[in-house]
């Protein structure tokens, strides 16, 4: 019997597996609940009498919202890692496909990439940020 690619036990992989499942269903429900209370300040909008408590209102959706967009963006991350592990590539990091640590899997278990690509990650976004100075064209460009 091979060892799996990342380097994790089985041991390991179950209780992977047990975090992300209980982490999915944890989200679900929190989703679930975000969708409820929306459709619920919805039906409220129609009542909300003047300016000020309809612009307090949708300050108060705009925000349910974002949370609830980051959630499903989670959630599709900890189904993502739920296949990975049923298909093998769990654990491996989908830059360097080195192994991921089981320390770092063990605080975010959904992550795809090792401590150090993620870093290399980061630090090619900050470069690329606007008005970090990580422009590439000389300084004369375009003049």
């Amino acid at each position: 019997m091979s060892a799996h690619p990342s380097e994790l036990t089985p041991v390991q992989l179950k209780e992977l597996g047990a975090k992300l499942t209980e982490k999915s269903v944890s989200l679900e429900r929190e989703i679930g609940e975000l969708e409820a209370e929306l459709t619920q300040q919805e039906n409220e909008d129609q009542s909300a009498p003047d300016e000020v408590d309809r612009s307090s209102y949708e300050e108060s959706v705009q925000r349910s919202q974002i949370v609830l967009v980051g959630k499903k963006n989670l959630l599709f991350e900890v189904q993502e890692a739920l296949k990975r592990i049923t298909d093998g590539s769990y654990g491996v990091c989908e830059e360097t496909e080195e192994p991921i640590g089981f320390k770092r899997l063990a605080a975010q278990p959904w992550t795809r990439l090792s401590l150090e690509a993620q870093q290399d990650l980061e630090q090619r976004r900050k470069n690329r940020a606007p008005g970090t100075g990580g422009s590439s064209y000389p300084s004369g460009f375009g003049e």
